[in-house]
């Protein structure tokens, strides 16, 4: 005899399942502490003031920001590094320079001319950049960190060396103003790339080729 089968638990489990898979996809963050926000504001102000004014900052709800670092840990790394860490590395092979997971600030990119003139898939209707490490100078781009990657004295002590096999700038900023933190953070065990934008295109910087390091 054939086991019956519970539609709608069935059902029911399925939407959990897909519901639980948009919350995750869209990386939103929580009730944090007004601690918490106070200091990565106060911070972001710091190394930022013209991307993180009041101004700029106050149409949007920072409580949807993705923080998994602790105040204690964003606090000292910012004093050491001077870099705001809002996420922790954790393994990413992809790196994006001027952008964000899943922006505060641009969540209607899927108003576009027509059809064709955008890419209607969720990752880049809503800058999500899923399984990327990023790295932005503005807190409402909730990047995994906050900072100006153009400033060559700046090191990344968090993000271990060899890192990416991957690393492209799309919203802004050369990597030619931060060379050596770039050499570093790509793989140099495999074949990886730096990829810089040139009048809206990308082109190839440099690259890890058999062991040799090598700049266009």
């Amino acid at each position: 005899m054939s086991k019956k089968i519970n539609t709608n638990k069935s059902i029911k489990n399925y939407s959990a399942r897909k519901l639980n898979k948009t919350k995750k996809n869209k990386q939103k963050g929580g009730n944090y502490s007004d601690k918490i926000i106070s200091k990565i504001v106060e911070i972001a102000k710091d190394i930022s003031p013209t991307f993180n004014t009041d101004e700029f900052i106050a149409p949007f709800n920072l409580h949807e920001l993705k923080i998994d670092n602790k105040l204690k840990d964003i606090a000292h790394i910012f004093k050491e590094s001077k870099y705001l860490e809002l996420r922790k590395y954790n393994g990413e092979k992809k790196l994006v320079i001027a952008c964000g997971n899943y922006r505060l600030d641009d969540r209607n990119l899927d108003i576009c001319l027509s059809e064709n003139d955008c890419d209607q898939t969720f990752e880049n209707k809503y800058h999500s950049h899923r399984d990327c490490y990023t790295i932005d100078l503005s807190l409402v781009a909730n990047p995994s960190i906050v900072s100006n990657f153009d400033n060559p004295n700046i090191i990344y002590k968090t993000i271990p060396s060899n890192s990416f096999d991957l690393i492209f700038f799309e919203g802004g900023g050369e990597p030619n103003t931060n060379p050596n933190e770039i050499k570093r953070l790509l793989n140099s065990n495999t074949n990886s790339f730096c990829l810089a934008m040139n009048e809206g295109k990308y082109i190839v910087y440099s690259y890890w080729f058999e062991g040799r390091y090598i700049i266009n």
